[in-house]
């Protein structure tokens, strides 16, 4: 008799639990697909897209991404990846790119994503393919419309090497010492981050702090400005000079409003989340 009670002790207990907490992974009280370790907060995220198969902001913004021209969506480094088809020496065949939300690049923010980039040494030599530029750009016919430009890019001539790249139509600015830039003509995946703090920005390549630089003083962003993967913004007599769209894949775009922490970049670069 007494196993019995005991037995019915224990039942009572167990279904008094919720079942889910203990006999499944699932989060059954939080949609947000963002499984987040202990160091990565979702404090300030802005946008997040992982690319499975859609160009859903996971979110809470509900700030979808908007793809442009040949671009599909294949295997990537966590689940998914979008594939940028843009063909080196025949930019007006696909012209694929993605359009992001405006965002205001004035105060602190932490920009990270995934590339693999389809190297080809058939590239042009006299364009650089850009990866992810955000800037503006107010008068076509000429290079000395945009206000500030801020970005990730190949080297002009090789296309071998990942360039971090900032400044206005005056030349004021910044860009990566030639000796820091990391290759990524390996066709393998690498980790991108830009931290703002203030006005410094960091430039981190798979964990590994490639630069610091100091934003000069008459650089500033004083609007909302758009940003792009796969393109950048400058209006060369009156089209876009689509020779510079990157070929390669994107995955896990993060845009948060503040600058993360150290630990959280590890996290981000270790998918840990």
């Amino acid at each position: 008799m007494q196993n019995i009670i005991k037995a019915l002790i224990v039942l009572t207990i167990i279904l008094s639990l919720n079942s889910c907490d203990y006999f499944c992974d699932c989060d059954c009280e939080d949609d947000n697909p963002i499984d987040t370790e202990e160091n990565l907060s979702l404090e300030g995220l802005f946008v997040y897209y992982n690319f499975d198969s859609n160009s859903i902001d996971q979110s809470e913004n509900n700030l979808d991404c908007q793809p442009v021209g040949n671009y599909s969506y294949v295997s990537g480094i966590k689940g998914n990846a979008i594939f940028l088809d843009n063909p080196p020496n025949q930019p007006f065949a696909h012209n694929a790119y993605v359009n992001l939300p405006e965002f205001n690049y004035s105060n602190d923010y932490t920009v990270s994503f995934h590339i693999k980039y389809n190297y080809s040494s058939a590239a042009s030599t006299n364009h650089a393919t850009y990866i992810w530029t955000a800037g503006a750009q107010v008068q076509s016919g000429n290079n000395n419309g945009y206000e500030y430009q801020l970005g990730f890019r190949t080297n002009a001539h090789t296309h071998e090497d990942l360039v971090l790249f900032g400044g206005n139509s005056e030349d004021v600015g910044f860009i990566t010492d030639t000796e820091k830039r990391p290759s990524i003509k390996d066709a393998q995946w690498h980790h991108v981050l830009l931290r703002k703090s203030d006005n410094t920005i960091e430039f981190y390549f798979d964990n590994t702090l490639i630069e610091k630089v100091s934003i000069p003083s008459d650089l500033s962003f004083e609007n909302y400005y758009e940003s792009f993967l796969g393109k950048h913004q400058w209006i060369q007599g009156g089209s876009m000079n689509k020779a510079d769209r990157y070929n390669g894949y994107i995955d896990e775009f993060f845009l948060f409003e503040r600058a993360i922490i150290d630990d959280e970049i590890h996290d981000l670069f270790n998918l840990n989340y």
